[in-house]
């Protein structure tokens, strides 16, 4: 989904429609959303090595930091002004 255009437009619609159909958004979120955190949730949890006290709360960390990065960089068209490399990303958390 990173790069993604199609992607990206959708969200874009999802979100600027989002106040007027609130089902809309709703079904957004029970379809891409919530199965994404509970996975990484699930993950994390399952590891006790990874010491999470609330893997629940780290998955919404770790999604908001990649959905951050895609809305900036790629809708928002910031990777002119503050350009940073995907893989960094990944690896900050390895």
């Amino acid at each position: 989904m990173l790069k993604d255009e199609e992607f990206h437009a959708f969200k874009r619609v999802v979100i600027g429609e989002s106040n007027c159909f609130p089902e809309l958004a709703q079904l957004c979120i029970i379809s891409l959303e919530k199965p994404t955190i509970e996975t990484i949730s699930h993950y994390l949890a399952s590891h006790p090595k990874l010491n999470i006290p609330d893997p629940e709360a780290t998955a919404r960390i770790l999604v908001g930091s990649l959905v951050h990065f895609v809305m900036t960089q790629e809708m928002m068209h910031a990777k002119e002004i503050m350009p940073i490399k995907s893989d960094r990303l990944w690896q900050s958390y390895a």
